[in-house]
């Protein structure tokens, strides 16, 4: 085994140790929310989450310098950038690595540094993944439906959100890429999972999650499976009858369904949002309002804002966000819109468009951030950028 492919079994090692750590946090802060200790200090799943953070950085640093010439140079020089200057508005506004909690923050160069697994995301490896996410996404999907046992009947929404929250906002960007890239395997697991996290969703009542599981299942069975829309519609006109009279008979279910209605005109975003514009200076946009930064909201300083393009761009700039939009739209272009594409790469694609929608304001709960589900999404940006290089190599690569 020459020292090449010696270090590409490395990373590819590397690589899914983190994924499966991220998968133990995921499980564990979500006990921890249940219990609701949403914030302690320092728990095993914190530093299960940390060496995670530095597993993928390595596993990205490595692939940077050994499988780089698979990315276009512009690639690599948009990502340079971004960490560059997030690592400078970082540390100009008082950060230090000292304090792995800042470093590794949504305000931090954390979710940044794990980015660089984009360049580790060679077919081969990014397919070996694929299949991993299978597995992670079944052992989520059945800590999911341990917690829903426990809901019962008339829960609150509190209530749900404390049991499912984050396994549901995992599985809502996992499962269709375990459903894109497993269905033909491993039908079964693949549709029941994805089953599940729209359950899951539906408990949480969360409309937006909701509205991606319809958006992707309408994909996956037109582009992927290539079928006609009428019929799954048909199909689905059917479900929706059985839904009615079933719901009843489950009383998690209807409840779920209950307060999804309750909430059907709320629209709390639009208002937070012109109150965050009125509050804040707009030289933050240029130079970045630093970790710190809050505006104020009634009462209270308040530090986030559900628009994730908006946050950024105020917190690390306009150059950060606009960097890092750059990345994800390029391999968007490339393969979302045009014919003759592997329904596979669509299927990706799609979900990175997603992606950008929700972090306008689509999704809720979502961050930037080092989460299991924003590096996952990197990871697949990064395989489209890898195939798009090796399209301007050889002609027909797809």
């Amino acid at each position: 085994m020459n020292s090449r492919i010696r270090i590409s079994v490395i990373i590819t090692n590397i690589l899914s140790i983190a994924f499966i750590l991220k998968a133990v946090t995921v499980l564990i802060m979500q006990q921890k929310l249940e219990v609701n200790i949403e914030n302690p200090s320092f728990h095993i799943g914190v530093l299960f989450s940390y060496i995670a953070n530095t597993l993928f950085f390595i596993s990205g640093l490595l692939a940077f310098f050994t499988e780089g010439k698979y990315y276009q140079k512009s690639i690599k020089i948009l990502y340079i950038a971004l960490l560059s200057w997030i690592i400078f508005v970082f540390f100009r506004t008082g950060g230090s690595i000292s304090d792995p909690g800042s470093f590794m923050a949504v305000k931090g160069v954390g979710p940044f540094l794990g980015m660089s697994i984009l360049f580790a995301a060679k077919t081969d490896r990014f397919l070996k993944i694929m299949k991993l996410l299978l597995w992670i996404g079944l052992i989520l999907a059945i800590g999911g439906v341990f917690n829903t046992v426990k809901l019962g009947g008339g829960f609150a929404r509190m209530t749900a959100q404390m049991q499912l929250r984050l396994i549901a906002l995992n599985l809502v960007w996992l499962s269709p890429l375990i459903l894109f890239f497993n269905y033909k395997k491993y039908k079964i697991i693949s549709l029941s999972i994805f089953g599940l996290s729209f359950i899951f969703s539906l408990l949480i009542v969360t409309r937006s999650f909701l509205l991606i599981h319809v958006m992707v299942f309408l994909f996956f069975y037109r582009i992927v499976l290539k079928k006609k829309i009428g019929v799954l519609i048909t199909v689905l006109a059917i479900a929706s009858v059985a839904l009615i009279f079933i719901a009843p008979q489950i009383s998690a279910v209807q409840n779920a369904i209950n307060l999804l209605n309750e909430r059907g005109n709320e629209d709390s975003r639009s208002v937070q949002i012109i109150l965050f514009l009125e509050n804040i200076d707009f030289n933050d946009f240029i130079w970045g309002s630093g970790i710190d930064s809050t505006w104020r909201w009634g009462s209270r300083n308040y530090a986030w804002l559900d628009n994730q393009i908006l946050l950024t761009a105020w917190w690390a700039g306009i150059f950060a966000i606009t960097t890092y939009l750059i990345l994800f739209i390029k391999p968007i272009y490339n393969f979302l819109f045009k014919k003759d594409v592997n329904p596979q790469l669509k299927g990706v694609s799609f979900m990175l468009f997603l992606w950008i929608l929700a972090l306008l304001g689509f999704g809720v709960y979502l961050t930037i951030s080092s989460s299991l589900y924003h590096f996952t999404l990197c990871f697949a940006m990064g395989f489209l950028l890898q195939i798009t290089k090796l399209k301007s190599l050889f002609k027909h690569a797809v």
